[in-house]
């Protein structure tokens, strides 16, 4: 801890050693110690600090602008060069004070590994692993401080580090990870998908054990590991002092001088505006955390008495360790003198025992598939799974309302007891009912269990905001996330509701009752989005904002398990015509600096007209409403072109694969399906025609995911055959084979 006497100059030398620290700064600061206003300070003003003494140069007892400076400066270069101080690195000299376990690199040879962020920035890390094929358990280690560390500092890290070296010998694959530097913008999200990178890629690596992946960071670097709590891929968390300044969004420069204001006082700077974001980002935590902390540091004024109550207030699962007396740093073997004693052989055992005894806890067994899903034997989620069927065949749109809701709230229960609530019985008893179905008194012999899916187990992230357009609320601009409960790169399948562009939502039951089930069970992520609606926003905002959403899942992905290079579309009426238009027509995506070929495929169902030129100018004033509304002042004939995916169809682009399905027995929209997929044949692109038989407009849609619906089965199809690789980052591009197919070709652009 700092003493109080010592603070006035040490928020001195802090104006010193962030990189932005000027004179100016430094004279301001002074004057306000300076009460007397004499130009100088005193040993009262400025504390009775133990260096007031070396501070003093000529000795006269009071301090000059000069001497605070040049003090300051010199301790700002000594406290680079230490193992934590500020930092908590652990990278420095003092972990020599303690002797690593020495391990033989022909035993464990230290190995490079490459991975690339979201961003496509590389991230470097070095590893190694026990003798043996394992596989083994594993430790992402993460620094602090604010910098990218060289790569000599991170291979010297597995070979010498106290901790490190401990955890090897004690059966676990080890890693030590940098990030790029961010003093210019702490609240970053680059030194995260750094960290993330490195810790896909240690999962993919030979010999680990992907199933238990853990974190282990210091100060900064156990803010990094904490806002990968909810990765998939991470089963634990260890935070050494983590700097929850950053966390919580308190620290926004990267200069010392906050710091030290924040942590001195830290219940003056979390805000209820802040404290209620950090409530909810601690509720996606999905990995148990373990913290260790001394008693010497100010960070403990933020961590035991804020920031843990808040976890706990959240739900994430947390264990709280102090080690009173060690300064910050002992956590991987440093620790600074001044501000608590530096780690010795003792607390060093002591920190890889309890740190052992937690990863054991927190990665036995398989991962952990919370949440849901619960509160169901195998013959009341039949009953369900059937009412469903029965409901979603019949359209009627008040049974499907409360299955959804059901379906939902099963889902992401933590609850694993055999039988459902009270009220859960009473709801499936007065569903069946309603549609007059005799509750079943056993599962018919011939289903499994995957023949019924109901509720399938599943993490989501609802109303994420994908956008902040400038006087437009959340929920125009937002989406739900329903992602596989375990595992990571999953592909991602966006659906763009319909609604005539002037209604329709995300969340509307009759793509949540039956879809997310439908497409998690095989593997997929799930996301549901919203888009501005007609009249109040007029084109291009519907088309803009389905590729921000496009964009936003794309940058994200692996943050909820899916995979950014296998992201398809699917999209209903209006929502096909914004899927068809984002891609062709490559002025939308290039905002958010992507290309037609993020998207990897693209289903269309029942779109309204691909060239709406053409329908304007032949329907005049019969034209379709959806048409007349979306446009300002009815639109020009440049606006209808924008939204017309027949006239961005060329050569040389990436425009996906294309499956366009329309109600059968409409024989316009067979003839203008037909011509878009010449179109996009004749320039070399894949399209494939499917009439949709026995369907209306609204089962097309609403069928999708009923048992042996043949769209659905269409559908599925197109979108496996797609998401088969033959390596990473290479997509196989089938013959299409579904329904009548047009043309074919490779696909320009395209592997």
């Amino acid at each position: 801890m700092i003493p109080h006497s010592a603070r006035p100059l040490l928020a001195i030398a802090a104006l010193a050693c962030g990189p932005a620290a000027a004179q100016s700064g430094l004279a301001d600061r002074f004057r306000q110690l300076d009460r007397n206003a004499d130009g100088r300070l005193s040993r009262e003003e400025a504390g009775t600090a133990p260096f007031f003494v070396p501070a003093d140069r000529d000795g006269d007892g009071f301090l000059t602008p000069a001497e605070a400076e040049a003090h300051a400066r010199q301790s700002a270069a000594t406290a680079r060069n230490r193992t934590a101080g500020m930092e908590g690195d652990g990278a420095g000299p003092m972990t020599l004070r303690v002797k690593p376990v020495e391990i033989p690199e022909t035993e464990s040879p230290i190995q490079t590994l490459d991975a690339k962020a979201a961003d496509g920035r590389a991230a470097r890390a070095f590893w190694r692993k026990p003798k043996g094929d394992g596989p083994f358990p594993a430790v992402v280690f993460v620094h602090g401080g604010l910098t990218q560390f060289p790569e000599e500092n991170l291979r010297r890290q597995v070979q010498v580090n106290p901790v490190i070296t401990r955890m090897l010998a004690a059966g676990y694959a080890v890693a030590q990870a940098t990030f790029r530097t961010y003093e210019q913008d702490v609240q970053s999200r680059g030194p995260i998908e750094d960290v993330r990178a490195v810790a896909h890629a240690l999962a993919k690596a030979p010999g680990v054990d992907a199933r238990r992946i853990a974190l282990f960071g210091g100060s900064g670097g156990g803010s990094i590991a904490l806002e990968l709590g909810a990765d998939p891929a991470v089963r634990a968390i260890v935070a050494g002092e983590p700097a929850t300044v950053l966390y919580t969004g308190m620290l926004t420069t990267g200069e010392y001088g906050p710091r030290l204001a924040i942590m001195a006082d830290p219940e003056r700077y979390l805000t209820p505006d802040l404290r209620a974001r950090t409530l909810e980002k601690l509720k996606a935590l999905r990995a148990p955390v373990m913290i260790l902390h001394s008693d010497q540091h100010d960070l403990h004024k933020l961590n035991a008495p804020l920031f843990v109550p808040l976890m706990k207030e959240a739900g994430a699962k947390v264990e709280y360790r102090e080690y009173p007396g060690y300064g910050h740093g002992f956590y991987f073997g440093g620790g600074d003198d001044r501000w608590g004693k530096g780690a010795d052989e003792a607390v060093v055992e002591k920190v890889v025992s309890d740190v052992s005894a937690f990863l054991g806890r927190a990665t036995a067994g398989p991962p952990d598939t919370q949440p849901g899903p619960g509160r169901l034997s195998g013959l009341q989620r039949y009953r369900l799974w059937a009412a469903r069927e029965t409901a979603v065949r019949r359209q009627d749109l008040r049974a499907i309302e409360k299955l959804a809701e059901i379906s939902r709230r099963v889902a992401t229960s933590g609850d694993r007891s055999p039988d459902p609530s009270a009220e859960l019985r009473e709801l499936l008893g007065q569903i069946e009912t309603r549609l007059g179905l005799p509750p079943p008194r056993e599962i018919p012999s011939h289903l499994k269990p995957e023949d019924y899916p109901f509720a399938v187990a599943r993490r989501e992230r609802l109303d994420v905001r994908f956008a902040n357009t400038d006087g437009v609320e959340a929920g125009p601009q937002s989406l739900n996330v329903h992602a596989p409960a375990g595992g990571m790169d999953h592909p991602i399948l966006v659906f763009i509701h319909g609604g005539g562009m002037k209604g329709g939502d995300k969340a509307h039951p009759g793509i949540t009752v039956l879809k997310p089930d439908f497409f998690i069970a095989r593997g997929y992520v799930f996301a549901s989005i919203n888009y501005r609606l007609a009249p109040a926003h007029k084109h291009p905002a519907q088309a803009e904002d389905t590729a921000a959403a496009i964009a936003w899942l794309h940058d994200h992905a692996a943050e909820f398990g899916g995979d950014p290079e296998r992201l398809f579309l699917l999209g209903i009426s209006a929502g096909a015509q914004l899927a068809a238009v984002v891609s062709t027509n490559e002025r939308f995506l290039a905002k958010h600096r992507k290309g037609l070929d993020v998207i990897q495929g693209a289903v269309i169902l029942d779109i309204g007209s691909f060239d709406i030129p053409t329908l304007m100018e032949q329907a005049g004033e019969r034209a379709p409403e959806m048409y007349r509304t979306t446009f300002r002042d009815g639109g020009t004939r440049e606006d209808w072109i924008d939204l017309s995916p027949f006239y961005h169809v060329r050569r040389g682009k990436s425009i996906p694969p294309m499956l366009l399905c329309f109600v059968a027995g409409r024989d316009h929209h067979a003839a203008e399906n037909r011509r878009f997929s010449e179109r996009l044949t004749a320039e070399g692109y894949e399209a494939t025609v499917l009439a949709a038989e026995g369907k209306t407009h609204l089962s097309l849609e609403l069928d999708i995911g009923l048992s042996g619906d043949v769209p659905t089965a269409k559908i599925l199809e197109f979108f496996d055959r797609r998401t088969r690789r033959s390596e990473r980052g290479s997509i196989k591009t089938a013959a299409p084979s579904v329904g009548e197919s047009i043309g074919g070709g490779t696909p320009q652009g395209r592997p």
